[in-house]
């Protein structure tokens, strides 16, 4: 702190002189009023021992290395005044009201001082006091009004409080924001009003070396040298995009200022001061401003986001905006803006990283790196934390032990999972290949979506990545009669991939506004980008169905939500798996943009009769009666129909209080199942 002292010492020695000088002219005139009840030699006594007491004179004998400072009298180029002078390009004469404003804030004597000049203990600089200290004559002193009214730099930057009460008069407080006064001694931190709703972002640790960030560099240095541009990063991860830009201002010599503008005061004047206030830390400080929550806003509080643009107007330096990608850009008025896709490997940690930080820590040697680095797509701002709660997962077997592929699998799939709200059930997969009976045709084609999903990354980094462009996606289109496996083989397919299923819920992303629907999918596949779970659409024929002849407006946008949603499973890094009992329903676009067309037909004979035996829990007896061969020739149902048999009749046994489920209640439960199929059983 002793050289920004040195600094604003070296500064405020002309000001301290001309007000010293002002109050022995004062009296010398005998002009104060206040000092009427006191003898004049004992007021001048008095003022001058006050005066003696305080000032750049004793500060000189109190701060170490004066007498050596260089800059005595000279702004020292890069100190904390100028770069807060330059960054406002303030004149010598709003430069004068701040280091005189600054003189009780250093030292209380100097307010003593303003109390006996101003009488009735008014120890508050005032717009007329400051006048009268700082201008000559009457021309300079009009012609400074114009530097302490509400809307000059002083006042509407933020640097000074205003009081609504005297704004604009000459009777107008001018009292220094304490950020500013703490700004000038050094301080880091931010205000702590400003804590709730900001914060210095802190660079990615880890050089990230992509053709986005090349971009982003430059549109940064871009706004450096014609003022401000709006850059607009649309992206389905806030928090890795911040430390991104963080890190590329940095190399810059600039700091990041996160401003969530969901997090703003609900009273409209204090949000409007918080903005101010974030605004003036960003530009006194030459640092980048990055908005998030703008789509929020814009719709739920206009009024700010208004304010906040004819703040904007004025400002310098970079602004950019982080935008989730199912919402449409916000465009923020005066500013000029550029649109940049945030690619997702940009946001994810790559495999040669994960390596990287995993191998330094114990990790057992069968623990399969690369899989899981593909798997999860885990964010590089979380790779530290993450490792960490591993190791908390490693130590809960022993305080030594080494890291397996379970402590890693838990909590990379925690770290991961998103917040969907309620358009979607997640399912944690319980069942395995062991409990999924299908068919051989059907077992070849689950192995061959596992094979796809786990030889992805390696196949499309040997080139078939730039033949594909986008189109990289893995999806699925599971077809077939109702209750003939689909739900569960999805389930099992999640669990083998060691993440959860996402159940897509249509009651709630199905919605009779145009481009609700769209809005809701869109949603989903950003967050799904994030998240390691596989996207299940059950009854896909209600989103994906047939595009039809245009006859309205609700057509139309019905056809552009196919279009779009085809795409999106193109593109879509994880496994996408959709379910219809009716492929025919189905657009026919899919026929050439799912990656693997999957028909689970009515089970045989011989396929029924391992359904009957399977079905039955370790332990549960069954009696010797009943012939499962016999009843999977002559019933024809599915396997979802026998679990529901087996269910109804353990319970009538336990009704019964049997020992054991009897062939009587086993046909009691059949002839309950094939009435509900509308067929007779005998």
């Amino acid at each position: 702190m002793t050289d920004y002292l040195l600094d604003l010492t070296a500064q405020l020695e002309d000001v301290d002189t001309r007000f010293k000088r002002r109050i022995r002219d004062l009296l010398e005139q005998n002009t104060m009023a206040n000092l009427s009840q006191l003898l004049l030699p004992q007021a001048h006594v008095l003022l001058e021992n006050l005066v003696a007491q305080v000032g750049v004179t004793r500060w000189e004998q109190e701060i170490p290395g004066w007498e050596e400072y260089p800059w005595r009298g000279t702004l020292r180029p890069g100190s904390r005044l100028a770069q807060l002078l330059g960054h406002f390009d303030l004149n010598p004469f709003e430069r004068d009201v701040l280091l005189l404003c600054l003189l009780p804030m250093l030292d209380a004597g100097y307010s003593t001082l303003i109390a006996c000049l101003r009488g009735e203990n008014r120890s508050a600089i005032t717009a007329e006091f400051a006048l009268s200290l700082l201008c000559s004559n009457v021309i300079e002193q009009a012609h400074g009004q114009l530097y302490l009214h509400p809307g000059a730099n002083l006042f509407s930057h933020g640097l000074f409080k205003t009081d609504p009460v005297f704004a604009g008069s000459l009777q107008t407080p001018l009292t220094l924001d304490p950020g500013v006064f703490h700004f000038l001694l050094g301080h880091e931190a931010l205000p702590f009003a400003l804590e709730l709703g900001a914060s210095w972002v802190v660079p990615s640790s880890q050089f990230i070396e992509h053709t986005f960030a090349e971009h982003l560099s430059r549109c940064c240095q871009t706004a450096n040298r014609q003022g401000a541009v709006c850059v607009v990063l649309r992206t389905s991860s806030e928090a890795s995009v911040a430390g991104l830009v963080a890190q590329i201002l940095a190399r810059n010599d600039r700091q990041t200022l996160l401003l969530d503008l969901n997090l703003l005061p609900e009273d409209l004047t204090q949000a409007c001061g918080f903005v101010t206030q974030a605004l003036r830390e960003v530009r006194m400080r030459g640092a980048g401003l990055l908005l998030s929550g703008a789509g929020a806003v814009r719709d739920s509080r206009p009024h700010v986001l208004a304010f906040l643009e004819s703040r904007l107007a004025r400002h310098t330096g970079p602004v950019l905006m982080v935008i989730a990608r199912h919402l449409p850009v916000v465009r923020l008025s005066n500013l000029p803006h550029v649109v940049l896709e945030v690619p997702s490997d940009v946001v994810h940690i790559g495999t040669r990283l994960f390596y990287q930080q995993v191998g330094a820590l114990g990790v057992e040697e069968s623990v399969d790196i690369a899989r899981l680095a593909q798997r999860y797509p885990l964010q590089h701002a979380h790779v530290a934390i993450t490792l960490q709660e591993a190791s908390l997962y490693a130590s809960q077997r022993c305080d030594e032990a080494l890291l397996n592929d379970g402590d890693l699998r838990r909590a990379l799939q925690v770290r991961t999972h998103q917040d969907f709200g309620s358009l979607v059930h997640r399912i944690e997969p319980v069942r395995t290949f062991d409990d999924l009976i299908v068919s051989s045709e059907v077992q070849l084609q689950l192995k061959e979506i596992l094979s796809a999903i786990r030889q992805r990354e390696g196949v499309l980094n040997r080139g078939f990545g730039h033949k594909l462009g986008r189109a990289t996606g893995i999806s699925a289109l599971f077809y077939g009669e109702s209750g003939t496996g689909k739900t569960m083989t999805a389930e099992v397919l999640a669990g083998e991939l060691g993440v959860d299923l996402i159940q897509i819920d249509l009651s709630a992303v199905v919605n009779k506004y145009i481009g609700e629907t769209e809005k809701h999918l869109a949603k989903i596949f950003d967050l799904a980008e994030r998240d390691c779970g596989v996207l299940f659409f059950d009854e896909a024929d209600a989103l994906f169905g047939k595009r039809t002849a245009t006859q309205d407006s609700h057509d139309r946008h019905a056809n552009i939500e196919v279009s779009y949603l085809l795409q999106r499973l193109e593109q879509h890094p994880g496994l996408v798996i959709l379910s219809t009992n009716n492929r025919a329903n189905l657009d026919t676009a899919f026929n050439r943009r799912i990656t693997f067309m999957t028909r689970f037909s009515m089970p045989d004979a011989s396929m029924r009769e391992r359904m009957w035996q399977a079905i039955w829990p370790h332990g549960l007896a069954l009696s010797d009666a009943i012939d499962f061969a016999d009843l999977a020739r002559r019933v024809e149902i599915t396997g979802s129909n026998i679990r529901n048999v087996a269910l109804l009749a353990t319970w009538l046994a336990a009704e019964d209080e049997a020992r054991c489920v009897e062939l009587r209640h086993l046909e009691q439960a059949l002839k309950r199942e094939m009435g509900k199929l509308g067929k007779i059983y005998s």
